[in-house]
């Protein structure tokens, strides 16, 4: 699926959320691959390897691995560059939302042992069919060589298998950024592109940072605040902050073609309960709690994407302003403030 912003993600029936079965309130519709969420780590910066040995700035289809010949790094005779070639292991300030809506992003390098909002895990070298300036690019050739060169090398980064892959539900880590040079530095003969982990915004007045580091954070669960949940009037927030209904699990439905219907759905509120007591730590329901999910839009169902987010809330609707991961039987519900 296109998204409005320069991220991209692994499971694109994150976005176009239909609504929410089985809770009062409803979920609204969000853009496409708005996956997001951060995590604790060291303070240390990220490594530059990926786990198996791969250096995540091996060769990309057409292009030179980091720490190689430098695409773009130096004057070119067309004029004079902007900014050097970025390297893996590089961070950068908090991340606005502003930024994951531009091709390019100004923000200089930062020490990454201190506060940043990003982690450079790849940079590749554009194809050589690529002759226009890609910042405008969606679903273009850049968009296919980043899908190619990042997007297993993030998982890899950030240690996220194919079996958590499809159980855990969105959250604000599973996306990454990817950003090109500035026009004019195109212009003048750079060819990079830069792949971010990142912890996406959830507001636009956000400024994400990341705690320690993303390299290896699904090794244990999310910090609180790198979890996905909803708000009032349907916003999305972190899980720190207050929210109604919290994304817990996710579950594939390969054989069900049928769009679900957007409430009350046997096959899928059944399909939802097993995860939803392993997440919450239960054998059985707690009556304070209720359950629901969140459907990806007929669009993304049509394509193929058929994976349905498993949420819960309270039952009484009440907002909470921490996670519900874990709960277990006899912990209270962790209510916000009225």
């Amino acid at each position: 699926m296109p998204s409005s912003r320069r991220t991209w993600s692994r499971a694109a029936f994150v976005g176009a959320v239909a609504g929410v079965a089985g809770l009062a309130l409803a979920a609204c519709s969000t853009d496409s691959q708005v996956s997001i969420g951060p995590a604790a780590g060291s303070g240390t910066g990220p490594a530059v390897s990926v786990p198996g040995g791969t250096a995540p700035g091996g060769s990309t289809p057409g292009g030179s691995a980091p720490g190689g010949t430098a695409p773009g790094g130096t004057a070119s005779p067309k004029g004079t560059l902007s900014e050097a070639t970025p390297t893996v292991g590089q961070c950068r300030g908090p991340l606005p939302s502003s930024i994951l809506d531009a091709p390019t992003d100004p923000r200089p390098p930062v020490p990454c042992t201190g506060s940043h909002g990003s982690e450079t895990f790849y940079v590749g070298t554009m194809d050589g069919g690529i002759t226009t300036w890609p910042g405008n690019d969606s679903g273009g050739d850049l968009s296919r060589q980043v899908d190619e060169a990042c997007t297993t090398r993030h998982d890899q980064y950030v240690g996220l298998t194919q079996q958590q892959a499809d159980v855990i539900p969105p959250d604000r880590v599973q996306d990454f950024a990817y950003f090109v040079p500035t026009e004019a530095d195109f212009a003048a003969g750079a060819r990079w592109f830069r792949c971010d982990a990142v912890v996406q915004p959830v507001g636009s007045g956000e400024a994400t940072t990341i705690a320690g580091t993303l390299k290896d954070v699904y090794a244990k669960p999310l910090p609180v605040g790198y979890r996905l949940c909803e708000g009032t009037l349907n916003r999305l927030a972190a899980c720190n902050e207050r929210h109604q209904i919290e994304y817990l699990a996710s579950v594939q439905l390969p054989n069900l073609d049928e769009y679900p219907a957007q409430r009350g759905d046997a096959a899928v509120t059944n399909a939802c309960r097993a995860p939803l007591l392993a997440a919450l730590s239960l054998t059985s329901e707690r009556s304070d709690l209720a359950f629901g999910y969140v459907l990806p839009g007929q669009d993304v169902w049509d394509a193929g994407f058929r994976a349905v987010t498993c949420v819960a809330g309270a039952a009484d609707n009440a907002a909470l302003d921490d996670t519900l991961f874990h709960i277990g039987p006899t912990r209270p519900l962790p209510l916000a403030p009225r």
